[in-house]
């Protein structure tokens, strides 16, 4: 559209300019040398025949004028005519037919860029989503089981880790009881030993010195018995200890092992499945899913857009072979997306006022020149005594007049009127 605007931009300076040829102007300057002024340099400037022979040839000049100007018309004129043909088509058309038009385009052009919009998005999907076109079904029954089976798990590790820091406590008691069973042996030796030491002192005392030790083996005899009871009962109590922590670790061991399978039991089964669904866990699951299902919905609608400009576009081809319009038409994409149709009917109408300008000027110059060779015909049968000099000057206008015809055919343009070269109008 704004190459277009452009070209009526260029033609109207270019029709301005003409415009201020025809008002009066000429294509070649007045500073410049006569096209035949030559022809009168041994003519004396104070005899009759030159003034007559001047005029002669500011006729001949004037001629070459017209003729160029003609020539430079009928160029523009081809131009028009050809941008004429290319959208007369479109001026046929009735208003009724115009909207109908205007209405298919752009709806074709809407259905286009909703198409190229849906194919972006599309093209944003990893196209490792197409393997859930077959397990879409199993992957939509398989999530709750997952997320149970992830949530029994996620309970079996908490487990597990409980169990294991249980264990872990009741070795670190056993340590303890064992270290305090060692004590109670290595401390009953000591007591055995220091008991030892007070029953042979007082055996002593009694058998070699005569001392009384009634009370003295009371005391130590009393303090033996207590000593020996709590001994007892303290070892008994450390052995009961470990005897439970033996059955705690065992028992703590036995629900490791089996929480441990049932734990080994989801995670091979979780493994399986995200493998299957290529997958981490369940939550990307869903995500996929939901992907897959907008990948789904959005190739519908893609597909839906194709049968729609389908059915659109062969009504635009109807539509224009009714209206004998398809040579103006390369594809219907590019012509929904570059023409509009009031443009075309405006550009027409310009277009035919443009050529109705150019026709009236032709007329014009037509009659011009026929009226400036009657002139010239006056003046070469006034039976002057010029010794041939009208006759020389009008011969050399017809001359260039013929080269400028030729240049102008040679290009490979329609070639101009005839009316220009019969000799009756010259």
């Amino acid at each position: 559209m704004d190459k277009f605007r452009s070209k009526k931009s260029l033609w109207s300076r270019f029709l301005a300019f003409l415009s201020s040829v025809f008002n009066g102007g000429t294509i070649r300057s007045r500073k410049e040398s006569s096209y035949f002024m030559h022809h009168l340099n041994d003519v004396d400037k104070n005899s009759e025949i030159y003034n007559y022979a001047v005029h002669v040839v500011e006729l001949c000049d004037e001629s070459v004028d017209i003729i160029r100007r003609r020539l430079a018309l009928i160029e523009r004129q081809k131009i028009v005519d050809e941008n004429i043909a290319g959208v007369e088509c479109f001026n046929k058309l009735t208003d009724d037919d115009a909207e109908k038009l205007k209405a298919l385009l752009d709806s074709y052009a809407s259905q286009l860029r909703d198409k190229s919009v849906l194919k972006n998005q599309l093209e944003g999907f990893d196209r490792s989503l197409m393997y859930m076109k077959s397990i879409e079904g199993d992957a939509n029954n398989a999530v709750p089981n997952i997320e149970e089976a992830e949530k029994k798990q996620r309970l079996l590790r908490q487990d597990l880790m409980y169990l294991e820091s249980e264990k872990s406590e009741l070795e670190y008691e056993r340590e303890n009881l064992g270290a305090g069973l060692k004590f109670t042996y290595t401390f009953s030796l000591v007591i055995v030993i220091v008991f030892g030491v007070a029953i042979l002192s007082l055996g002593y005392s009694y058998f070699y010195m005569g001392n009384n030790i009634l009370m003295p083996a009371a005391i130590v005899i009393s303090l033996a018995i207590l000593l020996a009871a709590a001994i007892y009962v303290f070892r008994r109590r450390i052995r009961f200890e470990l005897s439970l922590n033996t059955k705690k670790q065992q028992r703590a061991g036995e629900l490791i092992n089996k929480k441990t399978a049932v734990y080994a039991h989801y995670t091979n089964f979780l493994n399986y499945e995200y493998n299957k669904y290529k997958v981490r866990n369940s939550d990307m699951l869903k995500e996929t899913i939901n992907d897959y299902s907008l990948y789904k919905h959005l190739h519908a609608r893609l597909e839906a857009i194709r049968k729609l400009m389908y059915q659109t576009e062969g009504e635009i081809e109807r539509f224009l072979d009714t209206r004998q319009l398809n040579d103006v038409v390369t594809t219907i994409e590019s012509f929904a997306k570059t023409v509009d149709i009031g443009d075309k009917r405006n550009y027409y109408r310009e277009l035919a006022a443009e050529r109705n300008k150019i026709e009236i000027r032709l007329s014009e110059l037509d009659q011009a020149h026929i009226e400036l060779w009657d002139k010239l015909s006056i003046y070469q049968q006034a039976g002057l005594k010029d010794d041939g000099l009208i006759d020389t000057v009008i011969k050399a206008c017809i001359d260039e007049t013929g080269r400028i015809i030729n240049d102008y055919s040679g290009r490979g343009e329609t070639e101009p009127e005839d009316e220009f070269l019969t000799k009756d109008q010259m």
